[in-house]
């Protein structure tokens, strides 16, 4: 199993950033534990297209984007198009948090822009001299650094208090504000659906070229590893929210002042000597998913030049360089206003969810698809259901935003 540990695991600590970190926790300040059901129906109805990254991958040796080719360069434009709308807003967005809890983590009280350019050269040369090695080495640790952390602080509250399940609070069904919030948490929870191409790349690139169509169970549970343990970890900073937040003041809209709060909420759990060890961790996790996006995009960007073209790819340390530079603008654009870039990230991705989802879904089912590895009824039921739920759900929020 160990050959084969890697891509579910960078997919967890993908997932585990601002979603987990910024969105579980605000939804549990605000609605205490009302929004459960809508962690785990995202999560629920969105692992098919993820799992079917994987699945493409180990059985054709090739990434999901090589699969679009093959449908047409329709489906490769398509997914460019996608991807042109969402890497700087995505890219900003789980920035803007690393910079604020790195100003933590060095007592930073200088300009933040200047600190936020910190953590994109960081992350461009981390990934530009070292690439999948190093990201793929250093990612474990800090992944199970953050899950344990988090687990005691979870254990440690409910110890003290209970599980205080009379802290909801229903959203206004009627209230724009409310809905968005909630259809924003579904655009990220666990993740980006346009992010399941990261890991058939990360896939392909752990794979050797005897490993292609072999193992199938093993690649495929190492993903599901990963998968669940991001849906749990939401869930408990979902409670941790509930438990330390909710009913509180109104949490920070600036990087520096809400990690400042979530810093403090891990800290009235552990205690205060375990506050550097907090800081750490949490710094270490949105590192760890800065990087993952860099990286994807990076990777990325150089398979849709060449799928597009016929050539050779982007360089990888260029395409890195233009995502972190279209990032870093719109940290510096909203560096006061965290919660408009998070949310503005998380509703592009939820409204370009039903197309990356139906382009998955057709690639598995393609009758030159190896049979060994095609989904069986249920995961086609279940993928089936997944498309009518985000589609449906997409077309609501359009519908609501030009007619309410």
């Amino acid at each position: 199993m160990r050959k084969y540990l890697g891509p579910g695991i960078l997919f967890a600590a993908t997932a585990i950033g601002v979603s987990h970190l910024v969105q579980s926790t605000r939804a549990g300040a605000d609605y205490g534990w009302n929004l459960w059901w809508i962690i785990l129906l995202a999560n629920v109805i969105k692992f098919p297209f993820f799992e079917f990254g994987t699945r493409y991958a180990n059985a054709t040796g090739k990434s999901l984007i090589d699969g679009y080719k093959d449908l047409g360069k329709w489906a490769v434009w398509a997914y460019s198009a996608s991807t042109l709308v969402s890497i700087f807003t995505v890219t900003g967005a789980v920035s803007i948090v690393t910079a604020g809890l790195f100003a933590h983590l060095t007592h930073w009280s200088g300009s933040f822009g200047l600190l936020a350019v910190g953590v994109f050269v960081l992350c461009f040369l981390w990934l530009a001299l070292g690439k999948f090695k190093f990201l793929n080495r250093s990612i474990k640790l800090i992944t199970g650094l953050l899950f344990i952390s988090t687990f005691i602080a979870f254990a440690s509250v409910v110890g003290e208090m209970g599980l205080q399940l009379e802290n909801s609070n229903a959203p206004d069904w009627t209230n724009i504000a409310d809905i968005t919030f909630v259809l924003a948490l579904v655009g990220w929870m666990p993740t980006a659906v346009d992010l399941s191409v990261w890991n058939s790349i990360w896939t392909v690139e752990k794979m050797d070229a005897q490993d292609v169509g072999r193992n199938k169970n093993k690649v495929i549970g190492e993903f599901h590893l990963g998968y669940w343990l991001s849906a749990v970890l939401a869930l408990l900073f979902l409670g941790l929210g509930t438990l330390l937040m909710y009913g509180g003041e109104e949490l920070p809209n600036t990087a520096v002042g809400f990690t400042g709060e979530l810093i403090s909420l891990y800290t009235t759990a552990l205690g205060p000597d375990f506050r550097m060890v907090i800081v750490l961790s949490a710094s270490a996790a949105m590192f760890s998913t800065t990087l993952s996006v860099f990286d994807g995009y990076g990777r990325t960007i150089g398979e849709l030049t060449k799928a597009l073209w016929g050539r050779k790819r982007m360089p990888y340390w260029v395409a890195v360089g233009i995502t972190a530079f279209g990032g870093w603008i719109l940290v510096w654009k909203f560096q006061d206003k965290l919660s408009g870039l998070v949310d503005l990230a998380m509703l592009i991705s939820f409204v370009i969810a039903p197309l990356v989802a139906t382009l998955n879904h057709i690639l598995v089912h393609k009758s030159e698809f190896p049979a060994t590895h095609r989904p069986r009824r249920w995961l086609t039921g279940w993928s089936i259901l997944g498309l009518i739920v985000l589609s449906a759900l997409t077309a609501y929020y359009i519908w609501r935003r030009i007619f309410m």
